[in-house]
């Protein structure tokens, strides 16, 4: 199993192993615990800057908060924010395309290794577009049969493929797949109402249903379920 945390998760989040975070790690505690090879992308993950409060970590993260706070401020100062906020995203276009290409990699030699292991991936929010993006460009390559073959499964956490339309998934894949979306999370399943604003915005807090998925604080009758189900689905695959 390859797991792939989402955006400003921790590359070190006990008890899991490095590079995991706490959402995709249950998922790969329960499958290790069971035999499963696992194993965390040693990406980035840049967080979502216009969604947190300034830490005072940089000018950049303060620039881009002053941005998603702006509302009557003069065309000057939108300008200006604007351009951090552009900054940002190539930040954030760059964690993308480097955990995209650590993860083509990182296919492409365990299938060239043991052409006949079974390859499950799992990615949470950030993570899952990092997949999205990773498969697309591997279904471009000469032995994409061969790497298609050797992928069994896709579980998804808070995938944001209906908010910020990432690549489709590879034809061949659709049944290999299953993910897990709150009702309430904004980032995968858009559109914002009022609820989203007051849990999420501008602020992400533990109330928006976004962060709470795997949490322990979790009631049975919200996100973790769906987490768990993501492991079953998983734990099918292999």
């Amino acid at each position: 199993m390859i797991g792939v945390r989402g955006s400003g998760e921790p590359a070190l989040q006990a008890p899991y192993d490095t590079n995991f975070g706490p959402t995709v790690g249950a998922i790969g505690e329960d499958l290790k615990s069971e035999g499963a090879l696992v194993y965390g992308l040693p990406y980035e993950a840049a967080k979502v800057a216009p969604f947190e409060a300034p830490t005072g970590q940089g000018e950049l993260e303060a620039q881009v908060w002053k941005y998603w706070r702006l509302a009557d401020g003069s065309r000057a100062q939108a300008a200006e924010a604007a351009r951090n906020l552009t900054a940002w995203a190539l930040r954030f276009g760059d964690s993308l395309r480097g955990g995209s290409e650590q993860l083509q990699g990182d296919i492409i030699t365990r299938v060239a290794q043991c052409p006949n292991q079974k390859i499950v991936l799992t990615g949470y929010s950030q993570g899952a577009w990092v997949i999205r993006k990773a498969l697309d460009a591997l279904s471009h390559l000469p032995n994409w049969n061969q790497i298609k073959d050797s992928i069994s499964g896709i579980g998804f956490v808070a995938d944001p493929d209906h908010l910020l339309a990432p690549p489709e998934l590879p034809k061949g894949l659709e049944d290999r797949t299953s993910g897990v979306c709150a009702p309430d999370d904004p980032v995968c399943n858009p559109p914002f109402t009022a609820a989203h604003s007051e849990r999420c915005f501008p602020e992400l807090t533990i109330l928006c249903s976004h962060l709470r998925y795997g949490t322990e604080s979790t009631p049975q009758t919200e996100p973790k379920t769906g987490v768990q189900a993501v492991t079953d689905f998983l734990r099918k695959r292999l």
